[in-house]
């Protein structure tokens, strides 16, 4: 019975030193590399369908998104395009450094903003450069003012 223990003890303690290097520990690092190089790179263009062509839209010339039922409606200034795709897809494929979600049917470029004007009911209207109000809902507002720069 000892000898088990002892066997189980030094099995444990040598695996505790193939995760060290230097004394560090390498999981974290390593489970973060991974998760680096899980996460597909944010699109910088689209192929939408305009009536018997393809269309390659920049993701640069998108102001913003919004959900059209089984569709999203791409505004690219002063066209709209529809691709047919979740939103939340969308969302995926555009990442998270230049668009932002802002309600369930919405996502903005987010220097496009500029300004947020805020409601009583909690809710608030996002305005864009070009003059477009976009609703947001609260239940996406902390993401909104992350991206937007912090707390006001």
């Amino acid at each position: 019975m000892a000898r088990r223990a002892r066997r189980a003890w030094v099995g444990t303690r040598l695996a505790g030193r193939r995760r060290t290097l230097c004394g560090r520990d390498l999981a974290v690092p390593l489970r973060a590399l991974l998760d680096e190089r899980q996460q597909p790179e944010p699109a910088d263009r689209l192929l939408v369908r305009s009536g018997t062509k393809l269309v390659v839209v920049q993701t640069a010339r998108v102001a913003w998104t919004e959900a059209a039922g089984d569709y999203v409606a791409l505004h690219v200034a002063p066209q709209t395009h529809l691709l047919r795709e979740t939103l939340t897809g969308l969302e995926e494929r555009l990442g998270g450094r230049r668009f932002v979600r802002i309600h369930r049917s919405a996502i903005v470029q987010v220097h496009r903003v500029r300004d947020v004007k805020l409601t009583a009911a909690g809710e608030a209207t996002v305005r864009l450069r070009d003059g477009t109000e976009v609703r947001a809902s609260r239940r996406y507002w902390k993401g909104l003012e992350a991206r937007l720069g912090g707390a006001a």
